[in-house]
């Protein structure tokens, strides 16, 4: 799939998507997707430095991760949620979780964006209000992050 039309930081969510996409319904390590993708898209080294970032966010917290994702959708199990949904929950958790200089606002505007994009618009609001939720139980408020 060629990203041309997107640049900056939304394209090293797209390439984190893609590559989270790959681990969960292919049971591919992270590593070598994001290794194949970069091969084949040859982005810029700011896009691969935040994409790491996602990425490396997402491998040290996983588990944390899908635990806030499932404790959040209480009568909808982790393992119910559509791959691509997963994947951009978990994205942008990692994101709220591991990326301090990324405002939770901003994580939580982009992965809605993406579903969007890539989901279904009702994936649009399923994911804002899963992160909305989220958010609460880590603690930002209005005036935060």
């Amino acid at each position: 799939m060629a990203y041309y039309q997107f640049t900056g930081r939304r394209l090293s969510r797209v390439l984190a998507l893609e590559a989270l996409y790959r681990f969960d319904l292919l049971d591919e390590p992270l590593d070598q997707a994001i290794s194949d993708i970069y091969e084949r898209e040859s982005p810029p080294p700011d896009v691969k430095a935040f994409t790491d970032q996602i990425l490396e966010s997402v491998k040290a917290n996983l588990d944390e991760i899908d635990r806030l994702i499932d404790e959040t959708t209480l009568n909808w199990p982790l393992e119910r949620i559509t791959t691509i949904d997963r994947s951009i929950l978990r994205m942008a958790v990692a994101e709220m979780i591991g990326l301090d200089e990324v405002p939770f606002k901003v994580s939580i505007s982009e992965a809605i964006e993406i579903a969007k994009l890539f989901s279904t618009e009702e994936s649009g609001r399923f994911v804002n209000g899963v992160l909305d939720n989220i958010a609460i139980k880590l603690g930002f408020k209005e005036g935060d992050k």
